[in-house]
């Protein structure tokens, strides 16, 4: 669902320009926080489109599936692996956890991690 994803190149959140992004996100951005994704409560140029969209994970009663595609037809704040922006990339590595384990997140985070370390 991240495939093919653009990146902001101007304009509001009514109306805004983009241009495809050249690479595709990597686990190594996502960790980094480079992957062009941002948060709607930073002040980014694109906060206003997230904000638009009702994009918050703090209000959000969509899983964390559903927010994933909701987030794959956001724009980025820039090319992938050229910026630093704290962001949404943790969130969108716990849905990779769920689809690569099978589970959900915080069952992971229990079964996994939590109950193991008592």
């Amino acid at each position: 669902m991240f495939k093919s994803m653009r990146v902001f190149a101007g304009g509001s959140a009514a109306n805004y320009d983009t241009v495809p992004a050249k690479s595709e996100i990597t686990f190594k951005q996502l960790l980094t926080h480079t992957s062009g994704l941002s948060y709607g409560f930073l002040g980014s140029p694109i906060s206003p489109i997230y904000q638009a969209n009702k994009f918050d994970f703090q209000t959000e009663e969509a899983t964390l599936p559903e927010m994933m595609v909701r987030l794959a037809k956001l724009p980025l704040l820039a090319q992938p692996g050229t910026e630093w922006n704290y962001s949404v990339s943790t969130d969108v590595l716990g849905a990779l956890v769920e689809t690569i384990s099978g589970i959900p997140f915080e069952q992971f985070l229990r079964t996994r991690i939590f109950e193991p370390l008592g």
